[in-house]
């Protein structure tokens, strides 16, 4: 007799793995930062040399014989600044090339070199120009960064609020620089003679900049 056909049972059917899930969706990228101009400066704006602070905060109270005297004695520290930069060794010593609304020179050399990178067209960096400093806070060579003084600066009266308001009675007077000289400065006479003496690293003279050479300021009072 034949054998009996053998039953096979069916072989269980073979499932697709699941697809794997959706990747989730890439994260929402931040904001963009505000734009420079923007942004507050990360170090002390207030800070600027001495002598410009007081003429600064206290002007309106002081004659103008004195008011005169504090812009010179400004302008001869931010001079001095300005040839300031270029030494590996004092890389916070970086000259002038921003300056405060009123323009005069920060002092913090972290605040320029700020300035002149993350903070390039900040509104609190008012620019001279490269050719104001030595790198790396500027492109000028040694000897001859154009760092310019205060033209068209006003003599000032006290208000009722003790707030400084221009005497407009006074024309305002412009200011110029003598690189790589010392400056003795005399008030006026009563006929309204200075008389100053100056004595430079070069028997010839320094170099003027400001007023006198006829390059206008960088900085005009507004």
């Amino acid at each position: 007799p034949p054998s009996p056909e053998k039953k096979t049972s069916p072989s269980p059917e073979k499932k697709s793995p699941p697809p794997p899930p959706s990747p989730s969706p890439p994260p929402v990228p931040p904001p963009p930062p505000p734009p420079a101009e923007n942004v507050d400066p990360p170090y002390d704006t207030s800070l600027i040399n001495l002598e410009c602070a007081k003429w600064r905060d206290i002007k309106h109270v002081k004659s103008q014989t004195s008011q005169v005297d504090m812009m010179l004695k400004c302008m001869q520290q931010d001079c001095q600044q300005s040839m300031e930069g270029g030494n590996p060794n004092q890389m916070m010593d970086v000259g002038c090339r921003f300056m405060d609304p009123h323009g005069f020179c920060y002092v913090y050399g972290a605040l320029q070199l700020w300035c002149a990178d993350e903070g390039a067209g900040n509104s609190w960096c008012n620019d001279g120009g490269s050719d104001w400093a030595l790198p790396p806070l500027g492109s000028a060579a040694t000897g001859q960064e154009r760092w310019t003084p205060r033209q068209q600066t006003h003599v000032y009266l006290n208000s009722a609020e003790n707030q400084p308001i221009k005497d407009e009675t006074i024309p305002p007077y412009n200011c110029a620089c003598m690189k790589q000289c010392t400056c003795t400065y005399k008030k006026p006479s009563r006929s309204g003679e200075i008389k100053s003496k100056c004595f430079c690293v070069n028997p010839d003279g320094g170099e003027i900049i400001g007023d006198v050479a006829g390059e206008g300021g960088a900085y005009t009072e507004n």
